[in-house]
């Protein structure tokens, strides 16, 4: 009888220390997953360069870049195709604040999260795509690009990266 009792508390003493790993091990993955999530929401440090292009096929594309020299920046919007045939392209130096403005946007709509979308349709030869690289001044980047899919928000922040643009090339 001593012997079953004995036997009983070792497998219950095992089951609990086996549980009690797990759910360490659990609690662990879960620290690991929030941390690295949430750096990968938001960027800090400041933007030197910027690239965003979007369009396709005989539409036409746009490239907007923007690059910080000093408090400054270099703009630079080039076009191509049917759709900016009376848009030409555009060079001018800018205030460097719209490299600010340009984190906000990516800050707030978790552009981060983007870093590393890699994907296209296939069969689809007419369609549209993107491409978006930054770079900071800590040497870190965002870049993604894809045709005819896209991140979660793309339209979001593809249209408040154009009302940007067109507010600055209007200046």
């Amino acid at each position: 009888m001593e012997a079953k009792k004995t036997t009983k508390k070792n497998t219950f003493g095992i089951v609990a220390m086996v549980t009690a790993g797990v759910a360490i091990l659990i609690g662990i993955v879960a620290a690991i997953v929030f941390l690295v999530g949430g750096q990968a929401k938001t960027r800090d440090g400041s933007i030197v360069e910027f690239s965003f292009g979007h369009g396709g096929g005989m539409s036409g594309d746009v490239q907007y870049t923007l690059k910080r020299q000093d408090n400054l920046a270099l703009l630079s919007i080039n076009r191509t195709g049917a759709l900016y045939d009376k848009g030409g392209n555009v060079e001018k130096t800018v205030d460097g604040k719209y490299l600010d403005r340009l984190a906000d946007i990516i800050n707030e709509n978790e552009v981060a999260k983007w870093d590393g979308f890699d994907k296209s349709a296939h069969g689809i030869l007419d369609g549209g795509g993107f491409v978006l690289k930054v770079t900071y001044d800590d040497e870190k980047t965002i870049e993604a690009h894809g045709y005819m899919m896209f991140p979660d928000n793309y339209a979001v922040v593809s249209d408040k990266f154009e009302e940007l643009f067109s507010e600055i090339e209007n200046l």
